[in-house]
């Protein structure tokens, strides 16, 4: 295999399937997953909610004050890291941490089922609750699933039938 390349196969008639993919890099600690939770959530209370009507040049935060927030962040670093939690907050309706996870089922463009739960526990973590998941749904719905993970989060797909 050379660097930068992508060795593709005929997958012989079988279905699509999300990749699970290993080793591209390694996971994040349980401590900085700890850490990135708990900045989640004063990200999240740094930032009233309805700031996120607002476009984000009209917002009423001060990003000198947020830059200061445990990690150094410049202006740039801060506002991306506020809009970031901002807009997670706005489309699942809260900020995903380690004290709340987060389920959102939906359909994806061929018709399969996709339920993400959105939980910053590691990928090493996520990784073991997710091929559990699967095992579980697949015992439980007789119907085979694909299982992803993050250190965000995890996928559970169902893809329909051809």
């Amino acid at each position: 295999m050379q660097s930068g390349s992508v060795l593709v196969e005929d997958a012989q008639g079988a279905p699509p399937n999300v990749p699970f993919w290993r080793g591209e890099a390694p996971a994040r600690t349980d401590e900085l997953s700890t850490h990135v939770s708990e900045l989640r959530e004063k990200i999240s209370a740094f930032v009233p909610a309805s700031d996120r009507k607002r476009p984000a040049c009209q917002r009423d935060y001060r990003r000198s004050e947020l830059a200061q927030l445990e990690c150094g962040l410049d202006d740039a670093g801060a506002e991306q890291a506020v809009e970031y939690v901002i807009t997670g907050r706005a489309l699942l309706g809260a900020v995903p941490t380690q004290t709340t996870v987060i389920a959102e089922r939906f359909f994806d463009e061929s018709g399969g089922m996709q339920l993400v739960i959105h939980a910053p526990f590691g990928a090493r973590v996520n990784k073991a609750w997710g091929l559990a998941l699967r095992k579980r749904f697949c015992r439980s719905f007789n119907f085979e699933l694909q299982a992803a993970a993050t250190d965000n989060g995890l996928n559970i797909s169902a893809q329909r039938a051809t």
